[in-house]
């Protein structure tokens, strides 16, 4: 079940989204051990009426990444995603806490090039 009844947001990032970024770097015979991975994290659409909570987002996201994030990549980066910087670092931390598969870090969007 996703965040909520009737919520897409999981299903795209693992079914379609996850899916096809690690079938091609599969058939581009990217290295996996040496790549960082900065996925989305599993949020309520823009015209949700119920927003997600924290630990939905969380639970959604790990849910997402054990499922489809080989166990051969070594990091995963999270930027705010257009949230507020609190409610992403809130967030990313409820990833960590949840038993992400693999190391996570915040990058603040303004560092990213």
């Amino acid at each position: 079940m996703g965040l909520r009844a009737g919520f897409p947001g999981e299903h795209i990032t693992e079914g379609l989204v996850l899916h096809a970024v690690f079938d091609a770097l599969f058939e581009q015979k990217v290295s996996l051990e040496g790549m960082v991975l900065k996925p989305n994290m599993v949020f309520s659409g823009t015209e949700c009426v119920t927003r997600a909570t924290v630990d939905e987002v969380a639970r959604a996201t790990v849910r997402c990444l054990r499922r489809h994030a080989p166990a051969a990549v070594p990091g995963i980066v999270f930027l705010s995603g257009g949230q507020d910087h609190l409610v992403g670092f809130s967030s990313s931390g409820e990833v960590r806490q949840r038993g992400c598969p693999r190391q996570v870090h915040d990058l603040p969007e303004s560092v990213v090039a």
